[in-house]
């Protein structure tokens, strides 16, 4: 989630790779809570607002809705949810939603529908949609509606926009791991210039865009899609969504999946290095697996790959590598490139590839990579998830931590836990931000909502197993962990074992008894 915690900016890591191997050659409304604003034990949550849900469920549950096609994608239709841009003011100002669907193949045997999200936060549930295909079974597809939703301040749903293309092409030339006090003000002129943009350019929207009020736009779809309970698969930032959804909405929660899971206690308070801690042990993981290797280039210690490596950083620090982009590489760039890898198996070929490069003076690989991971295409454009992304976690950020010294402070536990990767846990646009931070701290347990279904890779990186199994303690709705012996981020679509978990749940309700698996 931004760069103090890269959930789900992995989105873009196939493209980027993808770049590198080139190198190489109307509806009836059913259902509606009683109550919003519940917390796990059925009460008002600390620190939530207090919403009339009558009115919401009076002026947004029984809206028809008009599909038409997808412009480009057949198969598919599309549309648009309205929704409260604040849910305290029901009455107030909308927004649109955009929304596509995916409709059942067995009609007659349709359960309902099953909404989707990315992660990101900023990921395009849209484009998750045009790809279930590939990511969703087809017995799945058979009797689900797969759904999409750009969530508010994302893609086509109102879009955060902050720093046009040249400013952020500048920005991320900035030094991120500053070691004087020039370099630090220069950090922070930086982020301040890219938080005055966001409220310049989006700042009607900013202080709505949080977690709380994206599940909220969750339940209104789920009425009027036509559903009475929410069926849902998130990914990443996605289940702290579901999480939400089930503290607010336990009466209509349905069958969630929570693949991937994140721990909103611990994300952005400013004490938690878990996260930071596990992209090390996964880039550790990726150096023991190099040093095995014929074409890794980094010699055949590990320890003296991890020199390798810490020399290069350093060099990179002093100054910025040639590439034949003609954008030179920095330190960030490498560490961000170094991190992106972390999110699958499959990426740490390019890596090799990358520090062989990188080690005869050409930084093209991690300047691709970097670039990749942070939407830029090669045309020079960035996609809209990273502005959404660091509103969204800004505003789900505690004033606290919102400073230059818990920053600092911040900066100094992830050196010690992950020295590699201090540049993409650096200080944040969050210190400058305006719109007040708006998430409920209170722990969720989820008690009275139907059981869920949650997933996690032993050797993820960006929702590391020790938050899967914070989140599954504290859960009070007979809710299943499986986890999976494997390394990366994003567990669905694995293998027969985990896919027969999550087909078996969503189609009959059943949760497994089998709670580990060996999938790749």
């Amino acid at each position: 989630m931004g760069r103090r915690s890269p959930l789900g900016l992995g989105l873009s890591l196939a493209a980027s790779l993808a770049a590198l191997a080139m190198l190489t050659g109307c509806v009836t409304v059913t259902g509606s809570p009683t109550v919003t604003n519940r917390d796990s034990n059925g009460g008002a949550r600390p620190g939530a607002p207090s919403i009339d849900a009558a009115a919401i469920t009076q002026r947004f549950h029984g809206r028809h809705l008009r599909w038409r096609g997808c412009s480009g994608h057949p198969g598919f239709q599309c549309t648009t949810i309205k929704v409260p841009l604040d849910y305290t003011r029901p009455s107030g100002p909308t927004l649109k939603l955009a929304v596509n669907r995916l409709r059942a193949t067995d009609r007659e045997h349709r359960i309902g529908s099953l909404i989707t999200n990315p992660g990101g936060p900023g990921g395009s549930g849209l484009d998750y949609a045009y790809g279930a295909k590939k990511s969703i079974d087809a017995k799945v597809r058979a009797r689900y509606d797969v759904i999409g939703i750009d969530p508010r301040g994302v893609g086509q749903s109102s879009p955060v926009k902050c720093l046009t293309d040249k400013e952020l092409d500048r920005y991320y030339a900035i030094d991120f791991t500053p070691d004087n006090a020039r370099e630090k003000a220069a950090l922070r002129a930086a982020n301040r210039r890219f938080a005055q943009a966001c409220q310049r350019r989006s700042g009607k929207i900013l202080p709505y865009i949080g977690s709380d009020n994206a599940a909220r736009d969750m339940d209104i779809a789920r009425a009027v899609l036509g559903d009475k309970k929410l069926n849902y698969l998130g990914v990443s930032y996605g289940t702290e969504l579901g999480q939400v959804y089930a503290a607010e909405y336990p009466a209509t929660t349905g069958r969630l999946v929570l693949d991937s899971v994140v721990d909103a206690s611990a994300v952005n308070d400013g004490n938690d290095t878990t996260q930071a801690a596990a992209v090390q042990r996964t880039f550790d993981a990726f150096l023991a697996d190099c040093v095995k290797r014929s074409d890794c280039p980094l010699g055949r210690s590990k320890t003296g790959a991890a020199k390798k490596v810490a020399a290069l950083l350093k060099q990179l620090d002093k100054k910025p590598m040639r590439t034949t982009a003609g954008r030179p590489a920095t330190q960030t760039d490498a560490q961000t490139a170094m991190l992106a890898a972390t999110y699958t198996k499959a990426a740490w070929r390019d890596l090799r590839l990358t520090f062989k490069y990188a080690l005869h003076g050409d930084g093209r690989g991690f300047r691709i990579i970097a670039d990749g991971y942070n939407g830029r295409s090669r045309s020079g454009h960035y996609d809209p998830m990273q502005p959404a992304n660091i509103a969204i976690n800004c505003l789900g950020t505690p004033a606290a931590v919102r400073t230059s010294t818990a920053d600092d402070a911040y900066a100094a536990k992830v050196a010690k836990v992950a020295p590699f990767f201090g540049g993409v846990y650096a200080a944040t646009p969050c210190t400058s931000w305006t719109a007040p931070p708006t998430k409920s701290t209170a722990p969720i347990t989820a008690k009275g909502a139907a059981p869920m279904l949650l997933l996690n890779n032993t050797g993820d990186n960006a929702t590391p197993i020790e938050w899967a199994h914070d989140v599954i303690g504290r859960l009070r709705n007979r809710s299943v962990l499986v986890t999976n012996d494997g390394v990366g981020h994003g567990v669905y679509g694995r293998g027969p074992c985990v896919g027969k978990a999550v087909d078996t749940y969503l189609l009959a309700g059943t949760l497994p008894s089998r709670l580990s698996c060996e999938d790749a």
